[in-house]
């Protein structure tokens, strides 16, 4: 990984460079999301989430052989299909 020459107070900033995630050209990237659980919801949990933008957080859901992701981490509650609960899990993940 480049070095980059970095003056921000992070994990990844060591004399004055930038050594690795989460800091990248001295912004510091919110790396929360791939250590944040999936919850697993039911279909009516599920509308309810996409409808109020609440709580926050990574959902999964199997609908009729669908393996449904809703990442609702900032309030706009992504949503995508999958056919897989692995592909899911990684799209959640990313």
């Amino acid at each position: 990984m480049k070095q980059v020459k970095c003056d921000r107070k992070c994990q990844s900033n060591k004399d004055g460079f930038c050594i690795g995630m989460p800091c990248f050209l001295g912004k510091e990237i919110n790396d929360t999301k791939s250590r944040e659980k999936i919850i697993t919801v039911i279909s009516e949990e599920a509308s309810k989430i996409i409808e109020t933008r609440e709580p926050k957080g990574l959902f999964y859901l199997l609908d009729n052989g669908v393996h449904v992701g809703i990442d609702n981490r900032t309030g706009d509650a992504w949503t995508e299909d999958f056919k897989s609960k692995a592909a899911c899990s990684k799209w959640l993940r990313n």
